[in-house]
C-alpha cells in the first residue's frame, strides 16, 4: 500500500480476522460487502488493503489477510475481496480433503493432507516473502518446539531477515490446527547467514482472535527506536487514534456439559461425537476475552464506535464442523454471513454467555457503512498530503 508507506496518518486501521476453518466463509461474506462499500466511497479499483495498515489474521483469517496483502507486479493488490470466497468454494473441497477412514485416520495422524494445502498456497502467493506484503500483515502462530508463541509481521521481516519467510510458509503454520493438520516446519536465514528453523502450530491454539494483538504490535511499533528499544512512551490519544474492525468465524451452539466431560479421558477431549472439544473451548475463550477486553478497553477511552466487532453468534451443529465443505454447507455459511449483516450489532457478556444488542447503533451493515466512511476520510486525507 504505497499511500500508508509514504505518510503518517491521524488514525491506525487495524483489520482482525479469527481463525474457525471452513468458516472463514463468514468473514468472507462481510469483507466482500464491506469492499463494495468502500468502492462506492472511492472508486471501482480500491481495495480493502488500501485502507488498513495491519491486517492480522489467525488459521483461515491468516489465509484471508495473505490473500488481501499479495501484490501484483505493479504493487497494488493481486485480489480482491470476491477471490477470497473463490478460493473457499474452489479450494476448500481440495484441503479439507479427507485421508483414509475418518476415525481410524484421526486416531493415527491429521485429518486432512498439509502437502495439499501447501501447494494451492503456493500457486496463489508462490515466493511472496513477509516484507513485501501491502499492508503489515501480522500472523500469531505457535511454535512447539520453544513450546511459545511465534508472530510474524511485515514490519519485523523489513528489519529482521530471519522473520523473512515466505508467506506461503507462515499461513500454513497458522493454519496447522492440531488433528487436522500436522504441523509446519521450515527454516530461514539470517542476514549472518545462520539458519534459524521454526516448528509450527494453529496460532488458534492461544490467540484465535488476534484482534489484541494487532493493537499491542501497532504501539509498540509507534513507540520503538531504530534499535527496537522502546523510546518514548504511549499517551491515551494513541489508544483512542485506532480503528479496529474485528471479524469473526462464528460462535457455536454446541456446549459440553460438565458432568459429562467428568468421566472423559484422552480421548473424549480429542474427538467427541466429530469434533475436537479441547480446540472447540480454548478457540471460543480466546475469541470472546479479546472481545470483552477490547470493550471494555474502547469505552474507557471513550471512543467505543472505533472498535467493532463483528460475529455470528449460535450457528448451528450442521455448519459448525471446521472442515464441512459440501457445497450446501458453504452455501449455509454464506447465508449466515448474508443474514448477519441485517442483524443488529451485538456483544456477549461473558459472565452469563448472553447476547446483546447493541442499542443505537443498527444492524451491522449500517455499522460497516459507519465505518468505511471513516477509513475512507483517513485514506482521501492520505492522499491529499502526498
Amino acid at each position: 500500500m504505497e499511500v500508508a508507506k509514504a505518510t503518517r496518518r491521524k488514525m491506525t486501521c487495524i483489520l482482525s480476522i479469527d481463525g474457525g476453518g471452513i468458516r472463514g466463509v463468514i468473514p468472507a461474506t462481510i469483507l466482500l460487502f464491506f469492499e463494495q462499500q468502500l468502492q462506492i466511497l472511492d472508486g471501482p479499483d480500491v481495495r480493502i488493503a488500501d485502507y488498513f495498515d495491519v491486517i492480522a489474521g489467525t488459521s483461515t483469517g491468516g489465509i484471508i489477510g495473505g490473500i488481501l496483502s499479495a501484490p501484483n507486479e505493479k504493487g497494488r493488490p493481486l485480489f480482491k475481496a470476491e477471490d477470497i470466497m473463490k478460493f473457499y468454494t474452489e479450494e476448500g473441497p481440495k484441503i479439507f480433503a479427507r485421508r483414509g477412514v475418518p476415525l481410524i485416520t484421526q486416531l493415527v495422524g491429521p485429518k486432512h493432507d498439509g502437502d495439499v494445502l501447501e501447494n494451492i498456497l503456493d500457486k496463489n502467493l508462490k515466493d511472496l516473502k513477509m516484507k513485501d506484503t501491502l499492508s503489515d500483515l501480522l500472523i500469531p502462530t505457535f511454535d512447539i518446539k520453544l513450546m511459545q508463541p511465534a508472530y510474524f509481521s511485515t514490519s519485523e521481516a523489513q528489519h529482521d531477515e530471519s522473520k523473512n519467510a515466505y508467506v506461503r510458509d507462515v499461513l500454513r503454520g497458522t493454519s496447522a490446527a492440531p488433528t487436522y493438520f500436522a504441523p509446519h516446519i521450515f527454516n530461514t536465514t539470517t542476514s549472518s547467514g545462520q539458519t534459524r528453523a521454526f516448528n509450527l502450530v494453529d496460532g488458534g491454539v492461544g490467540i484465535n482472535n488476534p484482534a489484541h494483538l494487532s493493537i499491542a504490535h501497532t504501539l509498540y511499533n509507534r513507540v520503538k527506536g531504530e534499535g527496537g528499544e522502546v523510546s518514548t512512551a504511549i499517551d491515551i490519544e494513541g489508544y483512542r487514534n485506532l480503528l479496529v474492525l474485528s471479524l469473526g468465524t462464528g460462535k457455536v451452539v454446541k456446549s459440553y456439559n460438565a458432568s459429562d466431560a467428568a468421566n472423559w479421558g484422552i480421548l473424549s477431549w480429542v474427538l467427541k461425537d466429530g469434533q475436537v472439544p479441547v480446540m472447540d473451548i480454548v478457540s471460543e475463550c480466546s475469541a470472546d476475552v479479546v472481545d470483552y477486553n477490547l470493550s471494555v478497553l474502547f469505552s474507557i477511552l471513550q471512543r467505543p464506535e472505533n472498535y467493532l466487532r463483528i460475529q455470528a453468534f449460535g450457528i448451528s451443529k450442521e455448519v459448525q464442523t471446521l472442515d464441512n465443505v459440501a457445497s450446501d454447507n458453504i452455501q449455509k455459511l454464506r447465508d449466515i454471513g448474508e443474514k448477519l449483516l441485517d442483524m443488529p450489532v451485538t456483544n456477549v457478556n461473558v459472565e452469563s454467555g448472553d447476547t446483546f444488542v447493541e442499542r443505537g447503533l443498527g444492524t451491522n451493515k449500517e455499522a460497516l457503512i459507519r465505518f468505511a466512511k471513516e477509513l475512507s476520510k483517513e485514506y482521501r486525507a492520505r492522499l491529499s498530503i502526498q
